[in-house]
């Protein structure tokens, strides 16, 4: 019985090797167990980190959406800001157009009187049952025919000596005012252009305390009155000037004429019967010494050949050709200190001095100053001058 006992019993041998077996099974299971649990940590870092990279996307995204917005919020805040504001200088125009409407309706005032005029004077008694074309020609001389509309009504004003002059009489004129829309004129100022920027009427005209803007001179086409309003200095701009005539000429050569008015001033008939029978571009006249007590008419010249012209004064600045002319009270023949600095400045500015003369009585002159055939000579050097400036 211990021999089969012994028979059917397993050895330790066998036993050893089904152990070792079976842990070996266990510690692959174990192994599997472990690899899978590592990959399965690293698809969820992968999981997080793309969670994570998404969270943080999202994030910028809504700061900038949050940005953006801001940005859209912004203008609409502004645009409603502009609209409130603009209300309310609509409601403070409105307040003050009724008290422009109550102070009106207060004063008894029309659009007529509290217009600005233009006035227009030394127009011939001969054009005054053609006022319209008056006012044509000096608003195109102006460069503003497109007012012509505006004007509200034209007023005549006679002097009694001119209403009493008969129709032949050369010198008789009228002064003409011109009312226009005031508001035109306070929401469109008149201007003029020039080369350089704009030059507004006032700057231009003589300003009455009204506001009333003055044409010194309106000349038709056969009659020049040379006045004191033309001869008379002013100030503009600060700058000392003296006003000066545009004279519109077909011709290509310019004529320039210049004489003392003072001097002559007894034989203003000689001189009238000189400038009928000598045509010229520009007549500078100087040291007229006119004063309130002497009548224009006894300066008032007639010349039949000059074209229409209105008297304006502007300085301008800068200049490629310059003529000056005028009473320097020089004496050029002689070598003072005076002539030879005269001469000297003239050089220096590159300017040639058409006549050597003296222009009054000194010790190598006597009567140049009254000799009118100097002006002719003085026409053909500026003629020859100009030639050369070609």
């Amino acid at each position: 019985m211990e021999d089969n006992a012994s028979r059917h019993s397993p050895s330790p041998l066998s036993m050893s090797l089904s152990t070792t077996r079976e842990l070996s099974s266990i510690e692959a299971a174990l192994n599997s167990f472990i690899n899978q649990q590592m990959a399965f940590n690293k698809g969820q870092r992968e999981i997080s980190n793309r969670l994570n990279g998404s969270v943080d996307l999202q994030i910028k995204n809504q700061e900038e959406m949050k940005s953006e917005l801001g940005e859209i919020k912004h203008p609409a805040r502004t645009v409603a800001e502009h609209e409130i504001h603009i209300k309310d200088l609509e409601q403070q125009v409105v307040g003050l157009s009724n008290q422009i409407n109550e102070l009106r309706g207060v004063g008894g005032a029309t659009s007529e009187s509290i217009s600005s005029d233009i006035i227009i004077s030394a127009v011939p008694l001969q054009l005054s049952n053609d006022l319209h074309n008056v006012v044509s020609k000096v608003l195109t001389s102006l460069q503003l025919p497109h007012l012509l509309s505006d004007v509200l009504n034209i007023r005549q004003v006679t002097r009694k000596n001119d209403a009493q002059a008969t129709s032949s009489t050369i010198q008789s004129k009228m002064l003409l005012i011109v009312p226009f829309k005031s508001y035109n004129i306070a929401q469109f100022p008149i201007e003029k252009k020039t080369r350089k920027g704009v030059l507004t009427i006032k700057k231009v005209f003589d300003i009455d305390l009204r506001g009333n803007i003055y044409v010194n001179e309106f000349l038709c086409q056969f009659t020049v009155y040379i006045t004191k309003s033309k001869m008379l200095l002013q100030i503009v701009n600060g700058r000392l000037s003296i006003n000066s005539a545009i004279v519109s000429t077909p011709s290509t050569n310019l004529s320039v004429a210049q004489f003392n008015a003072n001097s002559s001033l007894d034989r203003n008939d000689y001189i009238g019967a000189f400038f009928i029978t000598k045509r010229y571009h520009i007549i500078s006249i100087s040291e007229t010494w006119l004063k309130s007590n002497i009548p224009d008419e006894l300066v008032n010249i007639d010349a039949t050949f000059y074209c229409a012209m209105i008297v304006i004064c502007v300085w301008e600045e800068e200049w490629h050709n310059m003529i000056i002319a005028g009473d320097l009270n020089c004496d050029l023949l002689s070598d003072s200190f005076e002539a030879t600095y005269l001469r000297d400045t003239a050089l220096s500015l590159s300017l040639k001095l058409l006549g050597p003369e003296p222009t009054h009585h000194t010790v190598t002159s006597d009567t140049l100053v009254d000799e009118l055939s100097k002006i002719s000579d003085f026409r053909n050097q500026i003629r020859r001058l100009l030639l050369n400036m070609i």
